[in-house]
């Protein structure tokens, strides 16, 4: 199991929120503590990049060099859920499903096989995404695993795109990019498919370069997606490094010395394995009974209604101070 779960919040408020309802649930059988970190400086936009800095820097403090040893997984589950206003107040991860488990819970299920495979570091991942992750079972000897889904040309627009030479290794990474782009670039493959990033795996090799890198003067928003994947590959695209401001365009210089050349592995998920359920559309589509997620994840369809208040604190502001 893991040694430790952590879960990001945007604001302290919203940090003693998500503590209230991880204290409800029953994580025993999936890691062997959990913690909620919340954004420094939390009254600063730092992008989960910036939120990661902070709290590597942090783990470093406290594990020393025990840190090493530690398989830790990551969900970023901060913000204001613009997209889905009524989880504004408790965060996506702990929005239910039909049946009444979360999308938390049924994301430790999946991953539930990851810490014996994978080797001591920290594994990245969203909070409104569920993976099939069926199709992981090793891995080589990598700094940085990249997990990749089958998208349609159009959705890919919206997404990291993952770009292969002949040899099927990594090129490049893109950004959101155009349809254009991504035909220009040649990573549409043959069945129209486009490899799109999910979730990432990363070295502490990695992981303590990017502590290095937090400043509790940080102003800028960091992506831990696009900032930290695009300098990866053999021909990687580096226009975005002379592009926003000058503070960011010095971090993003510094995370391409740190990515540029680092051994990654990419691993493809397969068609269907990737779920997003960040918009009120996506997330009545995937509830459906006869829907591909409903069967892949075994959703029971009870006809109940859930939610659990029970100790929840009532908030005029929800999450914000």
């Amino acid at each position: 199991m893991w040694d430790l779960l952590i879960i990001t919040a945007g604001t302290i408020g919203q940090k003693e929120d998500f503590e209230l309802f991880l204290q409800q649930m029953d994580l025993a059988s999936f890691t062997n503590s959990w913690a909620v970190m919340s954004d420094d400086p939390s009254e600063s936009r730092i992008g989960s990049g910036g939120c990661m800095f902070s709290i590597i820097s942090r783990l470093k403090a406290q594990y020393e060099q025990d840190l090493l040893s530690k398989k830790i997984l990551l969900i970023h589950s901060g913000g204001l859920s613009q997209r889905m206003p009524h989880l504004s107040c408790y965060g996506k991860v702990f929005a239910y499903l039909p049946g009444g488990k979360t999308i938390l819970e049924l994301k430790l299920k999946s991953y539930k096989k990851f810490p014996s495979i994978l080797e001591p570091g920290l594994l990245v991942a969203a909070s409104d995404v569920l993976e099939d992750t069926t199709n992981f079972r090793e891995v080589k000897d990598s700094d940085m695993i990249l997990f990749a889904n089958q998208s349609s040309l159009k959705t890919a627009c919206q997404h990291g795109v993952f770009v292969l030479d002949n040899d099927g290794k990594l090129q490049s990474v893109l950004q959101k990019p155009t349809e254009a782009q991504i035909i220009a670039h040649n990573a549409l493959r043959p069945d129209g498919s486009v490899l799109t990033d999910c979730f990432y795996w990363m070295s502490w090799r990695i992981c303590e370069k990017l502590g290095d890198l937090y400043s509790p003067t940080l102003r800028e928003e960091i992506c831990c997606y696009g900032d930290f994947m695009r300098s990866l590959g053999s021909k990687p695209c580096l226009s975005y490094l002379s592009e926003g401001t000058m503070e960011l365009q010095l971090y993003r210089q510094r995370l391409s010395s740190i990515f540029a050349g680092t051994k990654e592995e990419l691993i493809d998920l397969g068609p269907q394995s990737f779920y997003h359920l960040g918009t009120i559309e996506e997330f009545l589509q995937h509830i459906d009974e006869n829907s591909i997620f409903s069967k892949k994840f075994s959703i029971e369809h009870d006809g109940k209604v859930y939610s659990d208040i029970k100790n929840y604190r009532k908030r005029m502001l929800c999450g914000v101070q």
